[in-house]
């Protein structure tokens, strides 16, 4: 059984849950908002992922609405972030964050010792907010993305 991940929120924040079924939809148009077809998972890998043993999702809403949520699995002592989505109209509101938090924890009382993730080398924005994170870039996985893009391989010690 997982730990409570609901979170309350203030009046007019975004709350975060677990994911359900009934997710799935917005999930995908929210990864195809996010990021470039390049670098977009289509809805099968989405589906692939969700269905995983050790994989975790949290999604987080507001008004009934999913605005964001991030997807990770873990194996052994190694976490992976798949991804973290949040609408455009969300961002900056400190709720990449609160999801990256609360993954984090979730990861750690799964025993988790190192949590990784990639993120495209032409992202300054993505790869700045999790350098401020405390997660360090390990290395440059070439060609990574469908495009060609370049990834950097981040890391961070739980």
């Amino acid at each position: 059984m997982k730990p409570s991940t609901e979170q309350k929120a203030e009046p007019g924040a975004a709350r975060i849950r677990e994911y359900e079924a009934r997710d799935f939809p917005r999930l995908c148009e929210l990864d195809r908002i996010c990021f470039p077809a390049s670098i977009a998972y289509d809805p099968e890998e989405i589906a692939t992922a969700l269905v995983q043993p050790r994989t975790f999702c949290l999604v987080a809403e507001r008004n009934g609405e999913v605005v964001g949520f991030i997807l990770l699995h873990h194996r052994r002592a190694v976490g992976h972030i798949i991804t973290i989505d949040i609408h455009p109209d969300s961002r900056r509101r400190g709720l990449g964050s609160r999801l990256m938090a609360m993954a984090e924890q979730y990861l750690a009382k799964q025993g988790v010792r190192r949590v990784v993730l990639e993120v495209a080398v032409n992202n300054p924005p993505a790869i700045a907010f999790y350098s401020g994170r405390g997660y360090a870039t390990g290395r440059i996985l070439r060609r990574y993305y469908r495009d060609g893009t370049d990834a950097c391989l981040m890391e961070k010690a739980l």
